[in-house]
């Protein structure tokens, strides 16, 4: 009596077998698909700190650049520009573009 009770428990249906099935493929997908979405959030968290080092470090080079820009405009005159070959211009001469041909203008 117990091998007929045993044999009968084991009779599954095709529909329950694709069910089973079904359930276990989703199981594993949504496994894998959780996987890789948590892969991917580490991936990108170090992308993120490293384009944070990087912003520092081109912020800091930028201050950099403006502190000498300011240092070295400031010692700029009028004097100093002619010593170094500049002149003031005194017949300035515009190009402009027309719709037709340039143009000179004086």
């Amino acid at each position: 009596m117990n091998a007929h009770i045993l044999s009968t428990h084991k009779i599954i249906s095709p529909w329950q077998k694709a069910v089973s099935w079904t359930l276990l493929f989703s199981l594993v997908l949504l496994g894998a698909t959780y996987i890789f979405f948590i892969q991917n959030l580490v991936q990108e968290v170090g992308v993120r700190k490293d384009l944070e080092k990087n912003m520092q470090a081109s912020r800091s080079a930028v201050g950099e650049l403006e502190f000498r820009y300011v240092s070295v405009s400031s010692r700029i005159n009028l004097d100093v520009a002619r010593s170094l070959g500049f002149r003031e211009v005194v017949d300035a001469t515009v190009i402009s573009a027309g719709p037709e041909a340039l143009s000179f203008q004086r």
